[in-house]
């Protein structure tokens, strides 16, 4: 059994964290810490202040640049021993039977993924001493319908079989959005594997504005889950997924009318914030409209000055130092984030930097790129 915890920059949530898990009732595991790229003081010192008891137990402290939850989860399937590989955030809490009794359901019931229940709670404090419910989150399991629509089939705080990942293949590592676990459960599911679920609470859920799945683009993530079940259709059905997606989003989100499209007759020469898929998408708008792209820029270190989408990728600051006419924010997750770092360096939003999928009017034309399904 092996116990790996994603960090980043939040050392008294991971010290709180790690004293759950030594107080857990059964005697045989091993835990992996993922550093995710921190890179705040305090973070570094709390990690090195590990060494002497990691060291004596057997435990492991692995370090890699900051590449988002995905990344960091399968670094701890690498790093790991245990034919049980039991997830957990950093800024969540481990009740001291949980891992017993998820050992307890695996072999009574076969399944290669267990799920539980979470406790969810609303606070700051690494440990707070009083329980405060907001409320109980079940979940269903491997129900592969429902889970078209929302996460039914649990938490990242999940036990999972080594095995499991040579048959399914590992998390995705996409940067900037959450839902990788909904995207691993129901691409486990729909290849055969048994997910089933705990119905008690095993963990408790801590729910803040800063967390991975409340700072990230709920359409963006979403539409991350929804490529377990792309996979396996045609592409000329692969738009009824995305209408039931959208159909349900809608239901829950008031009309609102959309923004007028930014006059753009000025660009000639444009940069493309952000390298992933979306960049694609941006950089090919761009050069429909006939401007220039001659290079992109992201805030993901590990894609400093390496070339992608046939572009070199350049730090932030270098939109300080060679000025553009344009800016185009490529990222669903990021949007507000970026828009923010782009206004702090004196641009405007809708002159001097839009968003990819926003309308902008360039002579008497409007164009909008459409997400595609």
């Amino acid at each position: 059994m092996t116990v790996c915890i994603t960090h980043h920059n939040r050392p008294a949530y991971l010290a709180a964290a790690l004293e759950s898990i030594r107080r857990q009732d059964y005697p045989t595991f091993d835990v992996v810490v993922v550093d995710d790229g921190s890179d705040r003081p305090d973070a570094k010192r709390y990690l090195a202040s590990l060494a002497p008891e990691f060291a004596r137990r057997g435990w492991k402290v692995v370090r890699q640049a900051n590449k988002y939850p995905g990344a960091a989860r399968n670094a701890g399937v690498r790093a790991a021993r245990g034919e049980f590989l039991l997830f957990m955030d950093d800024d969540n809490l481990a009740m001291p039977q949980e891992i017993s009794t998820f050992v307890r359901a695996a072999q009574h019931s076969g399944a290669s993924i267990l799920t539980c229940f979470s406790d969810v709670f609303q606070s700051t404090e690494p440990q707070p001493k009083q329980h405060r419910r907001v409320h109980l989150w079940p979940f269903l399991g491997g129900a592969i319908v429902p889970g078209l629509l929302r996460n039914v089939f649990g938490d990242a705080n999940a036990l999972i079989r080594r095995d499991v990942f040579d048959r399914v293949g590992m998390f995705t590592e996409d940067f900037g959005v959450s839902a990788e676990d909904w995207e691993f459960f129901a691409r486990a599911v729909l290849k055969g594997e048994r997910l089933q679920v705990v119905p008690e609470p095993l963990m408790r859920y801590r729910q803040i504005p800063t967390g991975f799945w409340q700072s990230t683009s709920l359409h963006a993530n979403h539409m991350r889950a929804l490529r377990a079940y792309f996979d396996l259709l045609p592409p000329h059905l692969r738009p009824l997924v995305h209408l039931a997606q959208t159909s349900v989003a809608a239901a829950h989100v008031p009309d609102a009318p959309p923004p007028p499209p930014a006059r753009l007759d000025h660009v000639q020469r444009a940069v493309v914030f952000g390298s992933g898929e979306a960049g694609r998408m941006a950089i090919g708008l761009a050069s429909r409209r006939g401007w220039t792209v001659s290079w992109i820029v992201d805030n993901n270190r590990a894609m400093w000055n390496t070339t992608t989408h046939g572009l070199p990728v350049r730090t932030p600051d270098s939109l300080k130092r060679r000025p553009v006419d344009l800016v185009i924010v490529a990222s669903l997750a990021g949007k507000p984030s970026i828009s923010a770092q782009l206004e702090r360096m004196g641009m405007a939003a809708g002159t001097d930097f839009v968003h990819f999928l926003d309308p902008v009017r360039v002579g008497g034309t409007t164009m909008q790129l459409a997400w595609p399904a």
